[in-house]
């Protein structure tokens, strides 16, 4: 299928996110630099190159150009699913005097027939665990991954397979796995098998048309791994005033702290280190600034956040189109006691929920203080809303092996922590909101929420700083700013 003739479906089902042209030609002189920096015989040679999920043959293409311009002699390879993109890349390479050398298959499927590799450069598919074939879901080829994996985190490992020690990969992906539990595995295998030579957090930076905050991986594969910090980046939006006139790649390459303009936003590039103490510890990049400013902090913290509280991420019903509403009227003759206000990221502002409002069918009771799905011949208005609403419920395929009935939310948390008092902050933005929310409000997937836990030393004093009727801050109220 051509890129014109994709829909947005087929797009979301398949992870497709073509690499935008400054991006690709970033990626291709960064780690052609890293490459000649470390090898003074390669002009000695002839290199081998690939990419695994090559697409269009975007990255190719500007691997080719600054592969020629500093004169290397190489052999080319590109893969990919699609025939269609695949004939694409090979014309566009061959216009430019480029044989390449193709095959239309799954990589993942095949990793293991290509090998010896000095370069590998990628923008894998951004295929989330729950959209993600059967198969490839459950035999995931002994890869260390775990938890809600995503497919472009097998490419992390299929990869290591095919490149030849002290050869370089340079790979687009989102930047979750630097961050999540789901990543912990991931982050385990690079640190242990990698030279990792920089990381870049591109954000919120929006080069992708869908909502997918990338990050760049450069390392290099090797035996031996002498650990120190990491080289790193990060570019996220801000309201700071432009300072350079530098567009984001030209300051990326001029290591350049600096805010730029693009696309009549502000975005803050900062470069700092990861500092690693833990080879599964989530990946956080300290800029320059913030490194005395954290070991600050930790010198004058009373404790940590995890020790009196919880910290988790809203729901995520994989079929909003149905679950969550503008209105409760929206939800025709559900029943009202399973129809709750949401906190969105859409919704949120500092310190406070606006009047833009959300609705959420939540179809859970609490039974014996543990929470039950219900029963939809329990409730005829909802059972008759599920059902007008099901073939798009039954398309969720990963449903049918999981324990979860058709008509269940897939990521749900129990009502009864959600009655607490919490605060809500959201997951993307450019400035501090956090939301105190005492009414019993679900939480949706773009947000983090904190909750106290059980039993918490001192609990009373953190309660009396949520609810201090004289910090108007701290208060949220339904309807009202």
């Amino acid at each position: 299928m051509k890129k014109q003739d994709m829909t947005d479906k087929y797009i979301k089902d398949n992870g497709v996110h073509y690499t935008p042209h400054e991006l690709s030609f970033y990626m291709a002189k960064i780690l052609v630099d890293e490459y000649l920096e470390s090898n003074k015989n390669i002009y000695e040679k002839t290199i081998k190159v690939l990419d695994p999920a090559c697409g269009d043959g975007e990255l190719l293409v500007a691997l080719a150009y600054t592969l020629k311009e500093k004169s290397i002699n190489f052999e080319m390879y590109g893969i990919d699913t699609n025939n269609e993109e695949l004939i694409l890349a090979e014309e566009r390479l061959k216009d430019i005097g480029i044989k390449l050398n193709s095959d239309n298959i799954d990589y993942i499927d095949n990793y293991e027939s290509y090998i010896d590799f000095d370069l590998i450069i990628a923008n894998p598919p951004y295929v989330r665990t729950q959209n993600m074939l059967n198969d490839k879901r459950e035999n995931n080829n002994g890869f260390a991954v775990n938890g809600r994996l995503d497919l472009y985190q097998l490419f992390f490992n299929a990869i290591s397979h095919s490149l030849n020690y002290d050869g370089l990969l340079c790979i687009i992906t989102s930047n979750k796995f630097m961050f999540n539990r789901a990543g912990e595995k991931t982050r385990q295998f690079l640190y242990n098998n990698y030279q990792i030579s920089f990381v870049l957090d591109l954000g919120d930076s929006k080069l992708f048309e869908a909502s997918v905050l990338p990050a760049i991986f450069l390392g290099k594969k090797q035996l031996f791994i002498e650990h120190f910090p990491i080289k790193a980046a990060k570019v996220y939006e801000t309201k700071e005033i432009k300072n350079s006139n530098y567009s984001l790649f030209d300051a990326l390459l001029n290591k350049e702290n600096c805010i730029i303009e693009k696309d009549n936003h502000n975005y803050k590039l900062e470069f700092g280190e990861i500092i690693i103490k833990n080879e599964i510890d989530p990946w956080a990049i300290n800029a320059r600034n913030d490194l005395s400013f954290v070991d600050m902090v930790n010198k004058k913290k009373y404790c940590l956040l995890s020790n009196w509280a919880n910290v988790k991420v809203g729901i995520k019903s994989t079929a909003d189109k149905v679950f969550i509403r503008k209105t409760i009227e929206d939800f025709e003759n559900c029943e009202k006691d399973f129809i709750h206000e949401m906190i969105s990221s859409k919704n949120s502002a500092k310190w406070k929920c606006t009047n833009t409002k959300k609705y959420v069918l939540y179809p859970y009771i609490i039974c014996n203080k543990k929470q039950e799905v219900i029963k939809l011949d329990d409730y005829p208005g909802i059972k008759k809303y599920i059902e007008k609403h099901s073939e798009i419920l039954k398309k969720r395929e990963y449903f049918k092996t999981s324990k979860k009935e058709w008509y269940e939310i897939w990521v749900a948390h129990s009502l009864i922590d959600f009655k607490k008092d919490k605060i809500v902050v959201p997951d993307i933005s450019s400035e501090p909101k956090f939301m105190y929310d005492n009414l019993g409000m679900i939480v949706d997937g773009n947000c983090y929420w904190i909750v106290l836990k059980e039993n918490t030393p001192s609990t009373h004093i953190v309660k009396r700083a949520f609810n201090n009727e004289n910090n108007s801050i701290c208060k949220m109220r339904r309807g009202i700013g």
